[in-house]
């Protein structure tokens, strides 16, 4: 069985000036140490779980949250449920939290910005547009590299992307996940079908950028030739000589209307200049 997609993280950032916000002044007048109180144990929540917003729209939502507060807050001096309520609404009035989202969501930019930036090396990561307040140019200058930000200002048509390697990658411990070329499903099961389709080894996963209608067509034409050299059935071999392959280089030449044989006697010439250059490439 498959491990399930992690959503949550296990840690975030604590800024040494958190506490110190110019918007936590108005509720810590209003509620003294439980406007800080409540809003670390909401940031603790919402990273934890979904990683970079709290569901508060449903009764039941709402009642989750603030249930987790209260229970992170037992002790001598622990508040009321709708105390707890009002301090979270002050919270958000204040701009800690987004008051767009609000009350569906309890969510920040800040806290979105935390989440994207630990979950840049993550293969796959579940981004809910109605929820998300960052734009492509925020994103960009946090890091072009997370998989969310590609699919969103360069999305692959019907082939496979690779991230380019920088500097512009943290070394992020919780996001200890290998890089995988192949990232979307449904470019996925093409080339896959592909494979199976021609009989090709998937001996590889790191792939340049293939368009496999394109291929699927352009290998048909050149199937014969392609499968007298065994190498040619590597799917190294065709992500390597795509350009070629796709441009009709090793196309099948001339046949006969009652079969599907190589003419002998025209071709032969062309035919023996054709498989000296598919050996160079090889």
């Amino acid at each position: 069985m498959a491990r399930p997609q992690k959503t949550g993280l296990d840690y975030f950032p604590f800024d040494v000036g958190l506490l110190k916000d110019k918007k936590l002044r108005r509720p810590k007048m209003k509620h003294g140490y439980l406007a800080i109180a409540v809003y670390l144990a909401l940031l603790t929540l919402l990273y934890s779980d979904k990683g970079y917003y709290i569901p508060y729209d449903k009764p039941s939502e709402k009642e989750d949250c603030i249930w987790y507060v209260f229970d992170s807050l037992q002790g001598k001096y622990q508040p009321k449920a709708n105390t707890i309520a009002e301090v979270i609404d002050d919270l958000v009035a204040c701009g800690l939290f987004s008051a767009d989202r609000y009350p569906k969501y309890i969510t920040s930019k800040r806290a979105q910005a935390v989440y994207y930036s630990a979950t840049i090396e993550r293969k796959s990561v579940v981004i809910d547009e109605a929820v998300w307040l960052l734009d492509l140019d925020k994103m960009k200058s946090l890091s072009e590299k997370h998989v969310y930000y590609l699919s969103k200002a360069t999305p692959p048509e019907n082939g496979v992307f690779r991230p380019n390697n920088s500097d512009n990658r943290p070394n992020n411990p919780q996001s200890r996940v290998e890089e995988r070329i192949i990232r979307n499903s449904v470019c996925k099961e093409r080339l896959q079908a592909f494979c199976a389709k021609w009989n090709v080894q998937q001996d590889t996963t790191h792939l340049h950028s293939m368009d496999f209608d394109k291929l699927d067509v352009a290998y048909s034409a050149s199937v014969k030739f392609l499968q007298r050299q065994s190498v040619a059935r590597c799917l190294s071999w065709i992500d390597k000589n795509y350009a070629s392959i796709v441009a009709g280089k090793y196309k099948d030449f001339s046949k006969t209307k009652s079969d599907n044989s190589f003419v002998t006697d025209e071709s032969a010439d062309r035919l023996n200049r054709a498989f000296e250059e598919l050996n160079k490439d090889l």
